[in-house]
C-alpha cells in the first residue's frame, strides 16, 4: 500500500470518482442509484441497486470501475490505528448528491447467489488484517477471533502445500 494514496486529497478525487461513475450508470426510471460493497484484499462483492421513491426498479450487473475506484479509496481511508472499512453504501442521487456510510467494525454480511448470508473465509480476515493492520483497541471481538482461526487455516494451508512439494 502506498502513503501517496492516503490523505484527504486523495480520499475526495476518489470519492468524486465514485460519485461520478454512478450518477453516469444512473438509469432513467431511478432516482437514486446504491453501490453496496464488501471488501477484504483478496474477496469483494458488490451490488447496484437502481431505486425510484426509496424501492428498488432494477439492477445493473458489473460494478467495472467503481469497484477499482472504491478499493483505492478504501485504502486511501486506511490509518495505521483505525484500520479500514469493510463495507460501505454509497448512494448517488439524480440532483448529483452522494452520501455514503462505512462499516469499520461490524462484521460484514456476505451472501450467496440467492442472498442468504454465507461465511468469509477467516484466512481472509487475516490477510487483510496483514495488508490493513490495527491497533488493538480498534480490532472488535469478532475480528480478533477471525484473524485467529484464519492465522490457524493459513498456517495449515501452508504445512499442507510444503507436504505436497516434499512429496513431490
Amino acid at each position: 500500500m502506498s502513503s501517496d494514496n492516503r490523505g484527504i486529497e486523495s480520499q475526495q478525487e476518489l470519492s468524486r470518482l465514485v460519485a461520478q461513475d454512478l450518477h453516469e450508470a444512473l438509469t432513467d426510471d431511478a432516482d437514486e442509484i446504491r453501490f453496496v460493497l464488501t471488501m477484504f484484499v483478496q474477496y469483494s462483492q458488490s451490488s447496484i441497486l437502481l431505486l425510484r421513491d426509496g424501492k428498488k426498479v432494477g439492477s445493473l450487473p458489473e460494478a467495472g470501475e467503481i469497484d477499482s475506484h472504491a478499493g483505492s479509496l478504501r485504502e486511501a481511508m486506511y490509518t495505521p490505528q483505525g484500520g479500514t472499512w469493510f463495507s460501505a453504501v454509497f448512494q448517488v442521487f439524480r440532483d448529483g448528491r452522494m452520501k455514503a456510510s462505512y462499516n469499520y467494525d461490524e462484521e460484514p454480511v456476505v451472501t450467496d447467489v440467492r442472498g442468504r448470508p454465507r461465511d468469509i473465509m477467516p484466512a481472509l480476515y487475516a490477510k487483510d488484517l496483514e495488508v490493513f493492520p490495527r491497533s488493538e483497541r480498534a480490532t472488535p471481538a469478532w475480528l480478533a477471533a477471525k484473524v485467529e482461526a484464519g492465522r490457524a487455516q493459513i498456517a495449515q494451508i501452508e504445512a499442507d502445500e510444503r507436504a505436497r512439494r516434499a512429496e513431490g
